[in-house]
Parts: structure tokens; sequence; C-alpha cells
């Protein structure tokens, strides 16, 4: 696909989006968190509470979605925006959405929490 020249920062960002898509990031967050729950198993003989793999997940799948705002907003002239799927989109959304309304609800709970 043509694009503008905007170096090899251009280049590696458009290259990852090329390879980035939902299927990739929910095997490589199911791979990820099934193996750490692996490993917490073996460490302390018991498999980690559901909170805390739901948490896993959301935590790996937030770091795809920064990856991706990064290469489509940081890295490529002009943004990259039609390399992303219709549903890689929503995924980007739901989880910015969500990740930003999680974090500025505990946010002002701890602000309003008075342990004084």
């Amino acid at each position: 696909m043509p694009h503008a020249a905007g170096g090899a920062l251009d280049a590696f960002g458009r290259a990852v989006l090329d390879f980035i898509d939902y299927r990739i990031v929910t095997l490589t967050a199911a791979s990820l968190v099934a193996s750490c729950a692996l490993i917490s198993w073996w460490r302390h003989k018991k498999w980690p509470a559901v909170g805390d793999v739901l948490r896993a997940c959301l935590g790996v799948v937030t770091a795809f979605t920064g990856l991706v705002v990064l290469c489509v907003f940081g890295l490529t002239k002009p943004p990259y925006i039609e390399a992303i799927s219709h549903e890689g989109l929503v995924l980007v959304g739901l989880v910015t959405f969500f990740s930003c309304l999680i974090f500025g609800v505990r946010e002002l709970l701890t602000l309003t929490d008075n342990k004084e």
C-alpha cells in the first residue's frame, strides 16, 4: 500500500499495525494470562482468583490498545487508521473508554476517601 515517506518510524508503525488484529491480541492475551496463572499455581500451589485473572486480561488488552494508539497516532504520518479493522476500532474504543472510566472513578474515590 503506497504511503507518504515518513521514515523508519512510519514504516515500523505500519508494519506493526498490519500484523496486529483482534485475533492476535486475543490469542496473545489468553496465552500470557494462562502462562501467568500456571506460574502462580506452580509457585503457590493454588490458582489465582478470578478477579486477578480478569484484571490481568484487561491489563494485557489495555497494553495492546496503547500500542495500537501509539502506532496509529504517534508513529505513522498521516495516521494509518484504515489499518485497523472495524472490530479492532470497536475494541480500541471500548478498552480506552472503560480504562479511562475505571481509572477516573478510582482516582475520584481515592480523593474523596477520608482516611485521616
